[in-house]
């Protein structure tokens, strides 16, 4: 993937089943097997990551260029974190409980991917209360600081 602008905030819309999450992913699994770049996947809520964090790495296990990588997962509560070759790849959080976070360090943290900003008609709604650009800039300045990085 190549990230031509070097962007802060990179939307991505398309068409579904095209392969966006599969390639941000896959991109941020490159980034750590080559610099070690940590990762953080969001959803908005934790019903949503029940389904996705246990098979996260499902689509790759069979993908040629990481036949040799060992993936796994550790899921909890409020937090799972990612395996790869046994060290710490990255973190799954739901963006509705992100607050408990506040005081967590990710120093390493270089990417987030929020999967499926876009709701389609249906069961799930967008945050209320504080609103969710709100507690999503407060996720993202927990993660950041005062660092780089890049959200998709």
């Amino acid at each position: 993937m190549r990230l031509s602008y070097n962007s802060f905030l990179n939307f991505v819309v398309g068409s579904r089943g095209v392969g966006k999450t599969y390639g941000f992913i896959k991109f941020c699994i490159q980034r750590f097997l080559k610099t070690g770049e940590q990762f953080i996947y969001t959803r908005r809520y934790a019903t949503e990551l029940e389904t996705s964090v246990p098979k996260f790495f499902d689509p790759y296990l069979e993908c040629d260029e990481f036949r040799a990588v060992e993936f796994k997962v550790r899921k909890s509560k409020k937090l799972s974190i990612f395996y790869i070759n046994g060290n710490v790849a990255g973190y799954a959080v739901a963006l509705s409980t992100a607050l408990v976070l506040k005081s967590t360090s990710f120093t390493n943290v270089k990417n987030i991917i929020f999967d499926e900003f876009i709701i389609d008609k249906g069961t799930y709604h967008y945050i209320g209360g504080s609103g969710e650009p709100a507690k999503f800039i407060d996720l993202v300045e927990t993660i950041f600081r005062l660092r780089d990085g890049r959200v998709f």
